[in-house]
């Protein structure tokens, strides 16, 4: 997607799979970080999925910034008619989500198909 490179202590892949794009996030979402995930996602509704989901397993820590990026870009996306979901999510996110209470906003998504290893499913061929 972007050229950028990413800041160090963040992550980010994604994997196509019909209109949907999930975007694995791995590591710290704070304030040096946001820019980075805020830019690859609206690249990505930019390109015309109708579906954004992140994944946040990896996710190991979760600042203000981090909450504040998702909000903007439930937003954006809601703006431009494009479902934005949290996907899995690590205990770190679940937590933070609750104490501000953004869980009633993002409601996280376990059910969603994953492998043995607990991914995603790949990109089809």
């Amino acid at each position: 997607m972007g050229a950028a490179t990413p800041p160090v202590g963040l992550a980010l892949s994604s994997r196509l799979n019909d209109d949907t794009v999930t975007v694995m996030v791995t590591g710290e979402l704070d304030i040096a970080t946001v820019g980075h995930l805020r830019t690859h996602v609206q690249e990505i509704m930019h390109g015309g999925a109708a579906r954004v989901v992140l994944e946040m397993t990896g996710v190991s820590f979760m600042a203000a910034a981090g909450l504040s990026v998702l909000v903007t870009l439930a937003e954006s996306a809601a703006a431009h008619d494009i479902m934005l979901q949290l996907g899995r999510v690590s205990p770190t996110v679940t937590r933070v989500l609750e104490i501000t209470g953004l869980d009633q906003r993002f409601p996280t998504d376990q059910r969603f198909p994953t492998d043995q290893r607990g991914h995603p499913p790949l990109d089809r061929p």
